[in-house]
C-alpha cells in the first residue's frame, strides 16, 4: 500500500514537473542519476581528455607526452607575449611619482628657495632623482628582463626533464612544470623574483651562527616540553636559503 502510494506521488510530481515546461525530464534524470554534474564539465577539460588519452595509448609515450608538452609551452609563449606587451600600461596605473606627498616638500623648498645666499657644497644630492615617467618604465623594462630570464631558464630545464622516460618524468609531473611556467608570466612573479634578489645574504659564518643559536632555543623548548616545531622551521629555512 505505501508502495503504490510513493509511486503514485512520484508520477504526479513528474508530471507537474512536464505541465510546468520541464517535459524533457530525461535530460537531466536517467537511470536514477542526475546528469546535471556532466553538463557542468569545464571545456578545457573536454577538449585536454581525448590529448590524454592519446599519450597514453601512443607507442613511443615519451614522444607522445614530450609533442604534447612542447604544444601547450607554445601556447604559454603566445599569451605571455601578449601579457609583457601589457606590462607597461599597468605599471602606468601603478601611479609611480618622483615628488614625496604631503606639506613637508613645500616646506623645504620654501626653505631652500629662501636661502639663496647659503653656500652649497659639491656632493650630490643624496638620490638621484628622475621623472616619473623614466621610472616607470625603468621598471616596467626590468619586469620585463627579469620574467624572460626566468622563463629561458626554465625552458631549459624542462627540456633537460623531458629527456627522461615517461616513468621517472610522467605526464602529471610535465603538467605542473608547465603550469609553474606558464603562471611566472606575472607582474606578481616578477616582483617576487626582485624582492628576493634586492634581500641581502647571509654568509657562510652567519648562517652557522643563527642555526647553532636556533638549535640551542630548540633545545630549551625540548627540556621545558615545549613544541620545537617553529624552530625547526626556522633552521629549515636558513639551511635552504641560497
Amino acid at each position: 500500500m505505501h508502495s503504490s502510494i510513493s509511486k503514485s506521488l512520484i508520477l504526479l510530481s513528474l508530471a507537474l514537473i512536464a505541465l510546468s515546461g520541464c517535459s524533457h525530464v530525461e535530460a537531466i534524470y536517467k537511470d536514477g542519476k542526475s546528469m546535471l554534474s556532466d553538463s557542468m564539465k569545464s571545456d578545457a577539460s573536454e577538449t585536454m581528455s581525448p590529448q590524454l588519452q592519446a599519450v597514453d595509448r601512443a607507442n613511443d609515450r615519451e614522444a607522445a607526452r614530450n609533442k604534447l608538452a612542447r604544444e601547450m609551452i607554445a601556447e604559454s609563449d603566445r599569451s605571455c607575449e601578449k601579457q609583457l606587451s601589457r606590462i607597461d600600461s599597468a605599471v602606468e596605473n601603478w601611479n609611480i611619482s618622483s615628488n614625496s606627498p604631503g606639506e613637508l616638500e613645500e616646506k623645504l623648498d620654501s626653505v631652500i628657495s629662501k636661502r639663496q645666499f647659503d653656500n652649497v657644497g659639491s656632493a650630490a644630492p643624496l638620490f638621484a632623482q628622475s621623472s616619473s615617467a623614466d621610472a616607470g618604465k625603468r621598471l616596467a623594462d626590468t619586469l620585463v628582463t627579469t620574467i624572460k630570464d626566468q622563463r629561458s631558464r626554465a625552458r631549459i630545464e624542462l627540456d633537460r626533464r623531458m629527456e627522461a622516460s615517461i616513468t621517472h618524468y610522467s605526464l602529471k609531473q610535465v603538467m605542473i612544470d608547465i603550469r609553474s611556467y606558464h603562471n611566472s608570466c606575472t607582474t606578481a612573479f616578477a616582483v617576487n623574483q626582485l624582492a628576493g634578489k634586492s634581500t641581502k645574504k647571509m654568509t657562510s659564518e652567519e648562517k652557522n651562527a643563527a642555526i647553532d643559536e636556533l638549535i640551542e632555543m630548540r633545545k630549551k623548548l625540548m627540556r621545558e616540553g615545549l613544541n620545537p616545531r617553529p624552530i625547526q622551521q626556522k633552521i629549515d629555512a636558513i639551511i635552504m636559503a641560497e
